[in-house]
């Protein structure tokens, strides 16, 4: 398995040896060198946890975030394929072979043998530190050839599978190519190295081209006959049965109106949807031109007077990530 892990490492840590060059850092390639299994202290007792080790691909020179003063001799410095072994031992009650990796002694990695985790009473669990054989540990691993990292931004312009600039490969992050740092894309017609978040100010420019209408009514009436042959087969699904829905029509809108009730069956409000068809979309001043001025605006690289169209960050006070209300103390 092998993967790049841009490492969400922290600008500025008191316990980071190094301090990162920005917010958001790739690390390298790296590839799994050992899955095992080990003790985690539970409100319920030990249970036992999935526990991975990556090692990075390119052993043969240190990386950018090996501090510099480390020493030869340092426990967790550098080190070569084949130049450090962890001593592994058998268990004497499930015959297994797990290795030391821990400073505190041996213990069986094999979560179904009943001396899986288990040290000595003066050996606390919450506070175990790997050995630095077990750090300093390196594995050799020659893949072919190595992706390119950070890979080359895509251009509509030159991309010839790419038609629009609004596919997948434009809505994501990039990495800088020129100071290394990670940045989402946020603005319409760009990606850009943020000055404020430790950035350089590199802007790549993928000017978006217009979407054509016939695409996008296209798209509509794919998902509407998906959502028809869902609504069948899953027909009233999240309706109230009390709720009483009535569909019209009106200056040429389609209207879904739905009749609410209290909780004894007496009507208590409305709530109608109206869909624009597309007779209205087409109008002077209506959604199909609208869509067109918006992509116009969008286009124009550079310019200043154009509306500097970008995407932010969005919160939800109360939810489930238990972000404070901007407004109040209570949600």
């Amino acid at each position: 398995m092998l993967t790049s892990y841009p490492g969400v490492t922290p600008y500025k840590s008191a316990t980071s040896l190094v301090d990162a060059p920005h917010r958001y850092n790739v690390l390298g390639w790296f590839y799994v060198t050992d899955v095992r299994k080990e003790g985690y202290r539970g409100p319920d007792g030990v249970v036992s946890i999935y526990v991975l080790r990556f090692d990075k691909v390119e052993v043969g020179k240190p990386s950018w975030w090996y501090p510099e003063d480390r020493t030869p001799g340092d426990p967790t410095g550098y080190a070569l394929p084949g130049v450090t072994t962890v001593p592994s031992k058998k268990c004497g009650e499930c015959g297994e072979t797990s290795e030391e990796v821990f400073e505190q002694g041996w213990t069986c990695s094999n979560s179904e043998c009943g001396g899986f985790f288990k040290f000595p009473a003066s050996v606390d669990i919450d506070d175990l530190q790997y050995s630095s054989d077990y750090l300093r540990r390196r594995k050799q691993f020659e893949p072919a050839e190595l992706p390119q990292l950070p890979g080359p931004l895509p251009h509509p312009e030159y991309d010839g599978d790419l038609e629009f600039g609004t596919e997948v490969a434009f809505r994501k992050g990039m990495v800088c190519p020129k100071c290394g740092s990670c940045a989402s894309r946020v603005y319409w017609d760009r990606w850009e190295c943020p000055l404020d978040r430790s950035g350089c100010g590199f802007r790549h420019y993928a000017v978006l081209l217009e979407y054509p209408l016939q695409a996008v009514h296209g798209e509509t009436a794919a998902l509407e006959k998906k959502l028809k042959g869902k609504n069948a087969k899953y027909p009233n699904l999240h309706l109230d049965p009390r709720i009483v829905q009535e569909d019209w029509a009106t200056g040429g809108y389609a209207v879904t109106t739905y009749l609410l009730p209290d909780q004894d069956g007496n009507l208590v409000g409305t709530f109608s949807h109206f869909k624009a068809t597309p007779a209205v979309c087409s109008k002077a001043d209506g959604a199909d031109m609208l869509l067109a001025e918006i992509q116009q605006v969008a286009s124009r690289k550079g310019e200043l007077t154009v509306v500097d169209l970008k995407r932010n960050p969005a919160k939800n006070p109360g939810g489930k990530f238990g972000l404070p209300c901007p407004a109040c103390s209570t949600c």
